[in-house]
């Protein structure tokens, strides 16, 4: 057993037994033991896991420090790959003296109100925000600007609790369903955990609302480095028009921005968003829109792109995001090729189209269909799919990484393919329960 370890922070149990399968001895998971719990992969061994919870970060370095001392084992660096475990990571990686954006520069990005009103303040383009502490908030900025509104948690991610509001009505709706919804979220690190406590702001009480821009939206996986800015990847995003706002149907790899963007401009534009987050060294993901050929930019934050967007870039190029950032996380310089050569690929994410509990799902008709690269569906038989606002997460049954035929029909072939998924669903107990 090698006695330097990267440290990987709080991640889930699939992109452990990734890095587990491919860079064997090389990581020393701090893990939920809730993710443990329920996790189908295999378990690693005793010297490769420090089980405990996530919460009290002193707690979690405590744990931390017995079990390098209790094997022998020495922090060789410090990787994350989710945001509610970016506080804890720069934590650790303050008290170890790893290389890691500081908790400060966490804090900033992680706040969809703090970062943009920084870029604003920059010159940055970026979609007009204000803080939302009541409904009178939202209805004097909406009267503002004279557009429709984008309404989400401070601290939030992805979809989940985002509402997109045209007139006063739907944000009175909005305003009543995020405040709501935040109380059954309270003790959720993503919204409630000690790196955001210590920065003054209160993400259950206190939202974010932007203005509504309308235009292609994309996402960036980039490394900064001082001046230094590499692009490793451009994905092209899909919104699905079926579901609740900023829920993503599919992501097309390779994209390119469209031909009146400056390519040097975009890149001098990323790394004054990271420089302002007060990133000096970090693999960032940032998503932005495309508006008459001008970026907005939308979100910041020091960690590669998530979903299946892994998955689909290595199938694309062969390059594999989660190793990368363990090199960088290690010191190693990091770079990719100009030769790399990229296959046109969709990840497509599926998703159900109504609530209930899966009595049967069949793959096999995707499987056989011959522009599949590879089809994983992540729930079985008696799984239970709560629709939004109330949960945004066990909608996802899974995703297809397929080549498709035409880069000018690829919401069709989506739909299409989408559509060969056979589920058949018996409406939830709870649902009936609450009818009587």
């Amino acid at each position: 057993m090698s006695d330097g370890r990267i440290v990987v922070v709080g991640t889930t149990s699939d992109y452990i037994d990734h890095i587990r399968r491919n860079y064997p001895d090389r990581a020393l998971f701090i893990t939920d033991p809730q993710e443990r719990a329920k996790a189908a992969e295999a378990v690693p061994e005793p010297y490769e896991e420090v089980l405990t919870g996530l919460n009290n970060f002193n707690h979690v370095l405590a744990n931390l420090h017995q079990h390098l001392n209790l094997y022998g084992v020495k922090p060789a660096g410090i990787a994350c790959y989710d945001c509610e475990s970016l506080g804890l990571s720069a934590y650790l990686a303050r008290k170890l003296r790893l290389m890691f954006p500081s908790e400060n520069s966490v804090r900033l990005s992680r706040n969809k109100y703090f970062s943009k009103n920084l870029w604003q303040q920059a010159g940055l383009p970026c979609p007009a925000v204000i803080l939302v502490r009541d409904l009178s908030d939202m209805l004097q900025f909406m009267d503002k600007i004279g557009k429709p509104l984008i309404i989400k948690p401070l601290t939030g991610a992805g979809s989940e609790l985002v509402f997109k509001c045209t007139d006063h009505d739907d944000c009175r709706r909005a305003f009543e369903t995020i405040t709501s919804q935040m109380i059954n979220r309270r003790k959720l690190r993503l919204y409630h955990s000690e790196d955001i406590k210590s920065a003054g702001v209160k993400p259950l009480k206190e939202f974010a609302a932007e203005e509504f821009v309308d235009g292609t939206e994309y996402s960036c996986d980039f490394l900064i480095e001082a001046d230094r800015v590499e692009i490793f990847r451009i994905a092209r995003k899909i919104n699905a028009l079926d579901q609740t706002p900023g829920t993503i149907t599919a992501y097309v790899v390779p994209a390119d921005l469209p031909e009146k963007i400056d390519c040097e401009q975009f890149k001098f534009m990323l790394a004054k968003a990271a420089h302002i987050m007060g990133f000096k060294r970090a693999i960032c993901m940032v998503d932005f829109i495309v508006h008459q050929d001008r970026v907005y930019l939308l979100e910041i934050t020091p960690r590669p792109g998530g979903d299946c967007l892994p998955r689909l870039i290595s199938y694309s190029c062969g390059l594999d995001m989660i190793g990368l950032a363990l090199d960088f996380a290690e010191g190693k310089p990091v770079s990719i090729s100009e030769a790399l050569h990229w296959e046109i690929l969709v990840g497509l994410r599926i998703l159900a189209k109504r609530s209930g509990v899966i009595r049967s799902i069949d793959d096999h008709v995707i499987v056989r269909d011959s522009r599949v690269r590879e089809c994983f569906i992540l729930r079985s038989t008696k799984h239970k799919v709560i629709f939004p606002p109330d949960d945004y997460e066990s909608r996802l049954l899974g995703h297809v990484i397929f080549k498709p035929v035409s880069s000018k029909c690829i919401e069709q072939e989506c739909f299409e393919i989408e559509s060969k998924l056979i589920v058949e669903m018996e409406d939830s107990p709870w649902k009936s329960m609450q009818a009587q």
